[in-house]
């Protein structure tokens, strides 16, 4: 996915401002649309699946992944489900304000680079805090993906479309969080509780 975000161009490139520049008055119901506005929606909206996926895909595995780990009690596994969920609300704030210093778009990179790398060592954890502490990585970089995301896409569609861009991306999330049982239930019984985390790195 890192590759397929050179689509999306950074707020104030001079190529969104000329493709803004060719789309028609706003007066118009609807304004056309670029391919590369679509891809870029797409890109994004997959990124934030992964999110959603990976915030509740843990519960389906949390007996299983208990019995992985010799002494663990459930206490101790559902600080990664826990953990995931108070980092990603910690640090949208400081995400947000990394992105407006540093740029949305190297922060999304970033984002997903350790997105990645979270779902490794999350899948390869030998003990239960590095687990819980790959789950805390991977909340920092979830934060970086999802305003950077939508304030990357919104610049490339006309004004009259931003409604259906925002609609199409925000139903993203709960998407990924709503196939995540099913979909980690599957991967469970067929590969066992390490590639539920380890599915998303390729991904990523």
């Amino acid at each position: 996915m890192l590759s397929a975000v050179r689509e999306i161009a950074p707020i104030g490139d001079s190529n969104v401002a000329a493709n803004q520049a060719d789309m028609p008055a706003s007066g118009s119901k609807l304004q056309p649309v670029s391919p590369r506005a679509w891809r870029a929606l797409w890109v994004a909206s997959l990124a934030t699946v992964l999110v959603g996926f990976n915030s509740t895909a843990t519960n389906i595995a949390l007996d299983d992944i208990q019995r992985g780990f010799t002494g663990a009690s459930a206490a101790d596994i559902g600080w990664g489900v826990a953990g995931f969920f108070i980092g990603t609300a910690a640090f949208l704030p400081l995400a947000g304000r990394l992105a407006d210093r540093i740029g949305r778009k190297r922060i999304f990179q970033l984002g997903l680079l350790l997105f990645a790398v979270s779902a490794f060592f999350s899948a390869t954890a030998g003990t239960v805090i590095t687990l819980n502490l790959s789950r805390v990585l991977q909340a920092f970089a979830g934060a970086a993906i999802l305003p950077s995301s939508l304030a990357l896409v919104l610049p490339l569609f006309p004004e009259s479309r931003r409604t259906s861009a925002v609609g199409f991306w925000s139903a993203a999330g709960p998407l990924g969080a709503g196939i995540a049982p099913g979909v980690a239930a599957l991967i469970l019984d067929a590969a066992g509780w390490r590639m539920v985390y380890m599915v998303s790195a390729p991904v990523a």
